[in-house]
């Protein structure tokens, strides 16, 4: 989880040939765990592309107990995106008609 750059990464690094190298992959480098707030623990840390570029810094926040995030912020030169998660569940089942197209 710590190393998807998302959509919006996609789109601010890589070139179209990039995208097609599947050499080329986010990493996470230099991680630093930070205080705790409130909210919960974080950790800090610099996503770069395989070739060794910094591509962002991270921020997560995240539950001790769970280890679940609840908030990311991703920094770059020309770029902040906020996420917050409020819920979500990991390997849950998904029932096949929820994949099937609408009549039309």
């Amino acid at each position: 989880m710590l190393a998807r750059g998302g959509v919006p990464h996609t789109w601010g690094v890589l070139s179209t040939k990039d995208v097609a190298d599947v050499g080329i992959q986010f990493r996470v480098a230099e991680a630093k765990f930070g205080s705790s707030d409130n909210s919960g623990k974080l950790v800090s840390y610099k996503l770069t592309v395989k070739r060794g570029e910094v591509f962002s810094h991270q921020t997560v926040w995240y539950d001790p107990e769970t280890f679940k995030l609840f908030k990311r912020v991703h920094k770059t030169d020309e770029l902040l995106i906020e996420e917050s998660y409020e819920k979500y569940v990991l390997d849950q089942a998904i029932p096949d008609d929820q994949f099937n197209l609408p009549d039309q």
